[in-house]
């Protein structure tokens, strides 16, 4: 569990975060959507990103081997978000109305999508330019210390299966540490 998790964290949670290989398998998905779709395009068959929440709680470490995105962090997510304003354009055109500056036809629509596109999967491919975060870069940001047992942080093992508890129990064990105090059994 981490030690440390603490309130300065849940404003992360409530951000959306993208696993790399999903994410990128929806960029191909959706290129392969635009260059092979033949007549009108169908909001039916578009691909669609799955979003997910931190992959990662208080009891749960953040996944070791993958890399995620954090819609908060990095250039990526207004790449994205034009990507999306994009295709919405592309299948409801007559939105071309409203005079995007980077389009004016429906073709260009299609195009510029790719170009958003090729832009994701190169940012992408360079991990620090994209802000990619992995385990060990989300424990640096944040500041967190995982604890595999929770006797290394004084806590008795019967509470470990209880989140609220051990929440409970970790904010009193800090509190004591604070003050100086011994752990006190809780």
């Amino acid at each position: 569990m981490y030690v440390n998790w603490d309130s300065q964290i849940e404003p992360i949670s409530s951000l959306k975060w993208y696993k790399v290989d999903s994410f990128i398998s929806y960029l191909h998905d959706v290129r392969q959507y635009l260059t092979q779709t033949i007549g009108k395009f169908s909001s039916s068959y578009l691909p669609r990103s799955i979003e997910q929440v931190l992959p990662a709680t208080a009891s749960q470490r953040f996944p070791a081997t993958e890399g995620w995105l954090c819609e908060g962090l990095g250039e990526w997510s207004m790449k994205y978000d034009l990507l999306s304003l994009a295709l919405n354009v592309a299948l409801h055109p007559h939105r071309l109305e409203r005079k995007y500056p980077e389009y004016d036809t429906a073709g260009e629509v299609e195009y510029y999508c790719l170009m958003v596109i090729n832009d994701l999967l190169h940012l992408l491919a360079s991990p620090e330019e994209a802000q990619v975060i992995q385990r060990s870069v989300f424990e640096q940001k944040y500041g967190l210390r995982w604890a595999e047992e929770p006797m290394a942080i004084g806590l008795p093992p019967t509470l470990s299966s209880d989140p609220d508890k051990v929440n409970t129990a970790v904010k009193r064990w800090k509190e004591d540490a604070e003050n100086g105090d011994e752990y006190m059994n809780i």
